[in-house]
């Protein structure tokens, strides 16, 4: 059996949404709605590089959040099914905090490496 509590890494989606399971929070409407007038602004003043940077910006961070979401799934699959796992397995917050900060880093890495990859042709 799993027994969990809720802790939220990000400080944008408040925790009481989270586990009260809330379809509409108003605080990730407002962030969404911001970021879409942001894009819709950059892409309306013709700045095709910025717009690139933003839209870049966006998606690979929520790609190496979407990552996380599957990791843990799948990890707390095999959990719920003693698959792998026995006994009482409890994270520390910090522990917690410490594997996102190690998933992101790498991430960053792999970003930066697609990055530099891109730029070989200008120099060629």
């Amino acid at each position: 059996m799993i027994r969990s509590r809720v802790t939220q890494l990000s400080s944008v989606i408040r925790s009481e949404d989270i586990a009260g399971l809330r379809r509409l929070s108003p605080r990730f409407w407002l962030g969404l709605f911001f970021v879409g007038e942001l894009l819709l602004l950059i892409h309306s003043l013709d700045l095709p590089e910025v717009f690139a940077v933003v839209w870049g910006m966006f998606i690979g961070v929520q790609i190496a959040i979407h990552f996380r979401h599957i990791r843990n799934l799948v990890v707390f699959h095999h959990a719920r099914d003693s698959q792998g796992m026995s006994g009482h397995i409890e994270y520390e917050h910090w522990l917690s905090l410490r594997l996102s900060s190690i998933d992101l880093f790498s991430f960053s890495l792999l970003f930066l490496s697609i990055f530099l990859f891109s730029q070989l042709d200008r120099y060629q």
